[in-house]
């Protein structure tokens, strides 16, 4: 399950200070969004990881128009043919 492997990848970010990068629906109002959320550790003198420095953005508009563009690239390639 997707919410499974978000938790994996930050439990490994907190306890093994991996970097976290991660993709995500998130449910709003009733609407579902796309989002993505990434985080650098940052390490105490001995490697431990003391700090999560990160963002979380809405990636919908650009999940849309990645979409939109392997249409237009499918249409292009059929009407060639």
């Amino acid at each position: 399950m997707i919410r499974d492997k978000v938790r994996q990848a930050l439990r490994d970010a907190i306890e093994n200070g991996k970097d976290y990068d991660a993709e995500f629906r998130r449910f709003l109002r009733r609407q579902c969004s796309l989002g993505r959320s990434a985080d650098v550790s940052t390490p105490d003198k001995h490697g431990r990881p003391i700090r999560l420095l990160g963002v979380s953005m809405d990636i919908t508009s650009l999940k849309q128009a990645e979409l939109e563009a392997a249409r237009n690239a499918m249409t292009w390639r059929t009407s060639r043919v």
